[in-house]
């Protein structure tokens, strides 16, 4: 504890000196050899006291600058030393307020560009940028058959909204990567080893799953050897198959646009008409034409041949004619 010394006159600065060592052989020679040296005022009404401290590569306390205990007794106590009074005409510099900086202008936060996707969650996996619909129908067509277009454009927009998402942590403490939302507890792995994409690492995998370029194939890979979209929650969720973890397909199974909107509105489909068992009609049979007679031709009756006119017998003339002799 410190004693507080009452003087009779105040004390002012631009007259202290330092008190001969002889008048005052209590204070510390370490007090004068310090490094720096700050002189506290207390001014009040006829009262003052001065105490100097010094700070050197010992870090001496305050204590022992105020008080040597080497030169005092218990019966005397500590012993203070007292700055002798001042000329009280003398003028003091003016007070220099200290300088306080002043506190650096925020940084305003950079605002997120429109339609950039926001920072992962994941350690050091950061999402790339969000593609277009467009590449990923690019993808998805030349990955998938023509018939599962739709229910897989419909399962990517359902899973990841047909981006590069990094999705939450699962209860499981595995996390979700990509347009397809391949799962780095097993499944992201298998895709990937099924279109020979060779990774260092998790995390590369992680980042790999990340590339629509990468993720699609690797999705249209996984969907083959798994014979449908049973891996899928979000299959189950939209109808493309009927049951959880099954490839029996659902009532939406096909329903699906070419960018994986609905088709068809399961509620208001009208219901498909069932071909009738009743045997169809036989045709009526087309009336046989009668074949037509052909007049009959009427024969041409040729008119008798002219009868050929006979010579009469020639008369003999009389000279020719003999003559008849008769003699008996």
């Amino acid at each position: 504890m410190r004693e507080r010394v009452e003087c009779a006159e105040p004390v002012r600065m631009a007259e202290f000196n330092p008190p001969d060592e002889r008048k005052v052989p209590v204070m510390s020679r370490r007090v004068w050899a310090a490094i720096g040296m700050t002189t506290v005022l207390l001014l009040g009404t006829g009262s003052a006291v001065a105490v100097t401290t010094a700070q050197n590569d010992s870090a001496t306390p305050m204590a022992d600058m105020l008080v040597d205990s080497e030169s005092s007794d218990a019966s005397s106590g500590p012993r203070i030393a007292l700055m002798p009074p001042a000329d009280p005409n003398a003028v003091l510099p003016p007070a220099v307020p200290p300088t306080v900086a002043a506190p650096p202008a925020p940084v305003p936060a950079k605002r997120a560009a429109a339609g950039a996707q926001a920072p992962s969650a994941v350690g050091a996996v950061a999402p790339s940028q969000v593609p277009s619909q467009k590449r990923i129908l690019a993808l998805v067509k030349r990955s998938f058959p023509a018939n599962e277009v739709g229910n897989a454009m419909a399962v990517a927009q359902c899973e990841s909204g047909q981006a590069n998402l990094v999705g939450s942590t699962n209860s499981d403490g595995t996390t979700d990567f990509g347009v397809f939302q391949l799962n780095d507890g097993g499944s992201l792995q298998t895709s990937l080893g099924l279109i020979r994409y060779s990774y260092g690492s998790i995390t590369d995998a992680q980042n790999a799953a990340l590339r629509a370029e990468v993720n699609v194939p690797a999705a249209a890979a996984l969907w083959r050897s798994r014979g449908g979209w049973g891996p899928w929650v979000c299959a189950h969720k939209i109808g493309v198959v009927a049951s959880l973890y099954t490839n029996e397909r659902g009532p939406a199974y096909g329903t699906f646009t070419a960018v994986g909107n609905p088709g068809l509105s399961l509620a208001t489909a009208k219901p498909v008409k069932e071909p009738s068992k009743k045997p169809p009609k036989k045709p009526a049979k087309k009336p046989t034409a009668k074949p037509t007679k052909k007049p009959t031709p009427t024969p041409t009756v040729k008119p008798p041949a002219a009868p050929t006119p006979v010579q009469a017998p020639s008369t003999p003339s009389p000279s020719s004619t003999p003559s008849s002799a008769g003699t008996e």
